[in-house]
């Protein structure tokens, strides 16, 4: 359980890898066995996901858009829902795990293993489940023999609670700004500077962070949130209104919601300043000064 990009897909897979790996050390799979070598490219056989996708006529169970699922892990192994609905071009489809998904998931845990030890299936964001997930109850409750039943989860609220009671739960932290500082800079070569305000802008979440790196007019919103919270506590409403219709509304969908989660998180940062906890409050110099006279 972990909140989106916070990496817990990818450690159930790497979790998997480690099971089944012909050389495992203490700390790490070896990476260089066959298993570990069809693991990495998400091939092995007797590994099997499961997800939520947006079922047709032609589009029953998961396997049938497993080569867009591997591509889409492979590319961006954080990836949240709405990465993934963007690979299958979705639109405004419902995407949900059906009931003939969960038939199939019983077929093929029902058969043994082909050539590893155990057989795993990953199931991605288990809150797309609705009543057709009280078919694998029994399955989760009384796997067979060395099968794994892995669940990711986002939010345990939206779980069914009959399956939540059938589960251990493991709790998986949202990354620390440092660390997605740290990602940006080495992974893809970002100034120091810039990757600072993308990762407190993302506060947590690598997938947020990704689409912010795509997104080059990140940078303004300091100067354009301080210019909207001043007009705010001076009400100057003409002024308000102005900065909505001319500059807000032409940033477009995504900018405006880098904009909100900049926005949330600075105010963030004054109530902690106000509370005395500046060691807590990660900001650029500039971002510093702006909240220690506002708070």
């Amino acid at each position: 359980m972990g909140p989106e990009g916070s990496g817990s897909l990818a450690l159930a897979v790497a979790y998997a890898q480690y099971i089944n790996c012909e050389h495992r050390t203490d700390e790490d799979s070896c990476g260089q066995c066959p298993s570990c070598r069809k693991y990495e490219k998400l091939i092995h056989p007797d590994l099997h996901f499961s997800y939520p996708f947006f079922p047709t006529k032609e589009l029953a169970v998961a396997t049938d858009v497993l080569k867009e699922w591997r591509e889409a892990f492979l590319t961006n192994p954080y990836l949240g829902m709405d990465y993934w609905r963007d690979r299958l071009d979705a639109g405004n489809k419902q995407a949900n795990i059906p009931i003939k998904e969960a038939h199939d998931i019983i077929k093929k845990l029902s058969l043994k293993a082909y050539e590893a030890e155990y057989k795993v299936l990953i199931m991605w964001l288990p809150e797309y489940l609705d009543k057709e997930g009280n078919a694998l109850l029994k399955l989760i409750e009384e796997p067979p023999a060395k099968t794994l039943f892995l669940l990711v989860a986002e939010n345990q609220e939206k779980i069914l609670n009959t399956i939540i009671s059938r589960t251990q739960l493991v709790k998986i932290n949202k990354v620390s700004h440092e660390e997605i500082t740290n990602y940006l800079v080495e992974k893809h070569s970002l100034p120091h500077n810039e990757a600072r305000e993308i990762a407190f802008i993302a506060d947590g979440n690598i997938q947020d962070a990704l689409n912010l790196l795509q997104n080059k007019e990140h940078s303004s919103n300091f100067q354009l949130f301080v210019e909207w919270l001043r007009t705010i506590v001076t009400d100057r409403g003409s002024d308000l209104i102005r900065i909505s219709e001319e500059r807000l509304a032409s940033l477009g969908r995504e900018n405006q919601k880098s904009f909100i989660l900049y926005a949330i998180n600075m105010i963030r940062q004054i109530i902690l300043m106000q509370q005395g906890l500046k060691n807590l409050v990660f900001l650029r110099e500039e971002e510093l000064k702006f909240v220690e006279k506002f708070k």
